[in-house]
């Protein structure tokens, strides 16, 4: 039996009780005292313990209900766990000494609050755990400034609040999912300035119910508030999550065609269609109609670099995951080529029944170094393939073909005599390749006719007739940049060596429009298949080096000219707009003439053919430094992890597309290319669901407004792996030392000073470099220092970068040349970035904008967004932890990596992802050492 004793609900009351027994039982005064505490005790043991409102007492007389609670330390908190309290007036969480409020469990009995629930400024509370049998509070709802909140986690079970219910300013919540069971908010339920939230499904169950309740709720910059992380400012983003959520996305296993075409080297700064390409963009009609038909993807990020970019598409896995960490050159070993063990896009395809194709470039493993040599597209599971293994441009042919010394011709051809007075020719012979001859002069159809012979494909024989035969010092075999390049194609199974064809052939014609006819002719011989395809149009443009396009775009915008220089920095940049925009020109073609889309004045109309296709248009990395557009920054551009490295366009179309012409603004990454394919084709995702690995962005292409799955990003490079863990010998771009360049071609392409071995260029001062090179940056500037000349810049080796929709971390270090020590020493940088703004524009990370360069001026915003980033850049870092001798990356070394060392040993030999020692060889050694890592380092 419950006992109520109201003289003891305060200290008024007890001391009358005294007062009254003092009179008639003076001389017991104090046994009674002892009586009455006993007997309180006992009254709120066995009363308060029920859980009524009116018995639950504290200490200090007031009622559980009638106390303002207050907690300012864990330590306060913990002790609430002695209190029987069910209900309770109010409650405020806010913290004194940072980091002290973790843990809310001793609140794990608190079922109602009838007054405010205020959690505020605690800084290391990452969820709401303890308030888990909370269902009511009468007052209102605030959750304010909790940094590192994640989640709602322990309010499941909250269905009513008497006033407004307010979350806001923790750039970390990632979901509202612990709202769903809300049922009523008195006046209003606000979501604001949550930087990290890309997902409010969990309130759409409130707004469903009534529209009294739906007019109370108020979500982000769609409602005039500031605003949230994409996918989570209004309330038609909470609705659309919620019923994707339940439905999934209408492409979701819709086993679609799909085409993607990769454009290399084109940053988002080159493109009009994005609002960049500074102030004369190129000019690209047949991609601003395909946008206009379909969707932007406006913050995408791809690997600095193009190798790891490719291979992260067709893995869905970042470099630090698969190890190709650069851009690949012919000394780079099989454990930084795509890996033979790893399950690819067009593997994965093949097992559900689709053919798959590439054309153009290739660049991802082999032919060097690799037990699959040229063979390699048909290891990764492609059923077709068509252009260059070693993925870049040669050089161009400065002979033009062998008729002048080398170094006469910048652009490849003979130009007329009006542009080269010296060497010009106004008239000659044009030789094709079988011999036939045909003589131009400046009266015909070009002004040029040396560049009219090379476009038809013929070396040019200036100022001279036909001849019953090509003159012997004609040289069909050089190859010429964009116009004449040894090219392999290949089909068949890998796995049956006897179905696999194999050519090697001399492709002479403008790169961009062969690799354009060669993806038309494949999807031909897709017309009366029954089987779904995947076709990847892999363009080696816009990279370097560059030359003229063909002169049959002249009159579209596009600059043709022939009096370009293609070795002067000025002229490169109008040959790259004229590059890019006959890539727009192709892709079109391509779409046209395949009978996929129909040509209506400036837009595209879908036909029938196209119905079941998905459109992807992408580029694999940023803009190389002397072609970036402002406002990009050229001095961080391709190679380096920061936004003009690797922020790219995405365009993605198709019939089945819907709010066509919205651009899509949520954090994308290259990887999600590859997840968002998959998921459209029906196959599973991956268990792990990490975001440094491909998350499918398919619901937004149901929906402009709906939640965005990916709330941090990440990109890296680094130099490969190479024999002796050597890398690219140093290249001099701009008064910067670089490492990226593959060898001396590239580095000359790119009108760079070689430093490497057989250099025979010139310092900024004239003096000659050694012929014997140098093999780092570093021994360079320790050279310039001895010859008292001027040091170059070095550009990191080494280029991380993690980031939230709102800020980005970034991590550089190179080996550079300390002056102190006269010796190397490495050089680490830590960069913090804020790059987006309160309003949602996204904002450069230029040097000047380093957050760390006054670290100690940091808001408390930007000091939470550091740790944070800290912490996830370490855990990038450890998606890489692989034991060497773990060849398969499955995460364990066990028999079968044995199995598979030892066939590498046995039928290659060669450089394989089991060279252990990274001597280029695979040998007993390797097996030796694979055996005995055998259960040693298993990833957990």
């Amino acid at each position: 039996m419950n006992i109520y004793l109201p003289f003891c609900d305060s200290i008024v009351g007890m001391n009358l009780v005294i007062r009254y027994t003092r009179r008639i039982y003076r001389e017991m005064e104090t046994l009674f005292r002892y009586c009455l505490v006993l007997l309180c005790f006992f009254s709120l043991v066995t009363a308060c313990g029920s859980g009524e409102q009116t018995g639950e007492f504290v200490s200090d007389g007031l009622f559980c209900d009638q106390k303002k609670w207050v907690f300012t330390s864990q330590a306060e908190l913990d002790s609430f766990s002695g209190y029987p309290c069910s209900t309770v007036g109010s409650l405020k969480i806010k913290e004194t000494v940072a980091g002290d409020i973790i843990d809310l469990s001793a609140l794990s009995g608190v079922t109602k609050v009838l007054g405010d629930l205020q959690v505020f400024d605690n800084t290391a509370l990452e969820d709401l755990s303890g308030l888990d049998n909370l269902f009511s509070v009468g007052g209102n709802v605030d959750f304010f400034r909790n940094e590192k909140l994640s989640s709602l986690h322990g309010l499941e079970k909250l269905t009513e609040v008497g006033g407004f219910l307010d979350v806001s300013f923790s750039d970390y919540l990632h979901n509202i999912d612990a709202l769903a069971g809300l049922q009523s908010v008195g006046t209003k339920l606000r979501l604001f300035h949550l930087y990290g939230l890309h997902d409010c499904k969990g309130i759409e169950p409130i707004f469903s119910r009534s529209n009294e309740d739906a007019e109370k709720i108020l979500v982000g910059a769609g409602s005039d508030l500031p605003r949230n992380g994409t996918g989570a400012n209004s309330i038609e983003a909470c609705i659309n999550s919620a019923k994707q959520e339940e439905e999934g996305s209408q492409l979701a296993g819709s086993r679609p065609n799909v085409i993607l075409f990769l454009m290399d080297d084109v940053g988002i700064d080159q493109l009009g269609t994005f609002g960049f390409g500074g102030i004369n963009p190129p000019t690209t009609p047949g991609l601003d109609a395909i946008a206009a038909a379909g969707i932007k993807f406006t913050n995408v990020w791809a690997m600095p670099e193009c190798s790891p970019s490719r291979v992260t598409l067709i893995t869905g896995d970042l470099p630090m995951v698969n190890n190709v960490t650069g851009a690949l050159g012919p000394k780079d070993l099989a454990n930084s080529q795509l890996s033979p063990y790893q399950q690819t896009l067009p593997k994965l395809l093949r097992s559900v029944g689709y053919t798959s194709a590439l054309v153009g470039k290739w660049h991802m493993a082999g032919p060097e170094y690799n037990s699959a040599e040229y063979l390699t597209p048909l290891s990764a599971g492609f059923d077709y393939f068509l252009g260059n293994i070693e993925g870049f441009l040669r050089s161009v042919d400065t002979t033009a073909g062998g008729v002048a010394p080398v170094g006469t011709y910048s652009c490849g051809f003979v130009p007329n005599r009006t542009i080269d007075t010296v060497g010009g020719a106004d008239y000659g012979a044009c030789y094709s390749v079988s011999g036939d001859c045909v003589e131009l002069d400046v009266t015909g159809a070009s002004q040029s006719p040396g560049r009219a012979c090379m476009e038809s494909g013929g070396l040019f024989d200036p100022l001279q007739s036909c001849a019953l035969a090509a003159p012997n010092y004609l040289d069909f075999n050089r190859e010429n940049a964009y116009y004449v390049a040894e090219l392999e194609a290949m089909s068949g199974d890998f796995q049956t060596p006897n179905s696999v064809n194999f050519d090697r052939f001399m492709a002479r014609g403008y790169r961009t429009q062969v690799e354009s006819d060669a993806a038309l002719d494949w999807l031909s011989t897709q017309k009366d298949e029954e089987k779904p395809y995947f076709l990847l149009v892999s363009y080696s443009a816009a990279h370097t080096p560059l030359q003229q396009v063909p002169e049959s775009y002249k009159g579209k915008g596009i600059a043709t000219a022939s009096d370009l220089k293609c070795d002067d920095l000025l002229d490169q940049r109008l040959l790259q707009s004229g590059t890019i925009s006959v890539i727009s020109e192709e892709i079109l073609r391509v779409l046209t003439d395949s009978g996929l889309v129909n040509k209506i004045g400036d837009s595209i109309a879908y036909t029938e053919e196209a119905d079941n296709t998905l459109i992807i248009i992408l580029g694999d990395n940023g803009s190389l430094g002397p072609q970036v557009r402002l406002p990009f920054d050229g001095t961080r551009a391709k190679g380096t992890a920061y936004q003009t490295g690797v922020r790219v366009p995405l365009i993605v179309a198709g019939p089945d597309i819907r709010d066509i012409g919205v651009d899509r603004a949520g954090q994308t990454n290259i990887a999600d290319i590859y997840a968002l394919i998959i998921e459209a084709v029906g196959l599973p995702s991956r268990s792990e669901n990490s975001q440094f690995s491909g998350i499918s962005p398919l619901r937004s292409l149901d929906n402009a407004q709906t939640s965005v799955p990916r709330h941090l990003n990440a990109a890296n490079a680094r130099p490969n792996l190479q024999v002796s863990d050597a890398f690219n010998p140093p290249c001099e771009l701009a008064e910067a030392c670089t490492t990226v360049p593959t060898n001396k071609g590239v580095c000359e392409d790119n009108n760079g000073t070689w430093w490497g071995a057989n250099a025979d260029g010139f310092t900024s001062s004239g003096t000659a470099i050694p012929a014997d090179g140098f093999s780092q940056c570093w021994m360079v500037n320790e050279y310039l220092r001895s010859i008292n000349e001027p040091l170059l810049n070095i550009t990191p080796t080494v280029s991380l970068a993690v980031a939230t929709e709102s800020f980005k971390y970034v991590e550089s270090s190179f080996v550079g040349y300390d002056e102190t020590i006269d010796g190397p020493a490495e050089v680490v940088t830590k960069e913090l970035f804020q790059i987006m703004d309160s309003s949602g524009r996204l904002v450069l990370d230029r040097e000047i904008f380093n957050l760390l360069s006054e670290s100690e001026n940091l808001t408390d915003e930007q000091k939470s967004a550091y740790g944070y980033l800290s912490l996830q850049m370490e855990s990038y870092k450890a998606t890489g932890a692989f034991c060497r001798e773990d060849g398969n990356r499955d995460g364990r070394v066990d028999e079968l990596d044995v199995d598979n060392v030892r066939q590498e040993a046995e039928v290659w030999a060669g450089s394989s992802r089991y060279d252990v020692n990274i001597d280029g060889l695979t040998n007993r050694l390797d097996i030796d050492a694979v055996i005995s890592a055998q259960g040693q380092c298993d990833i957990k």
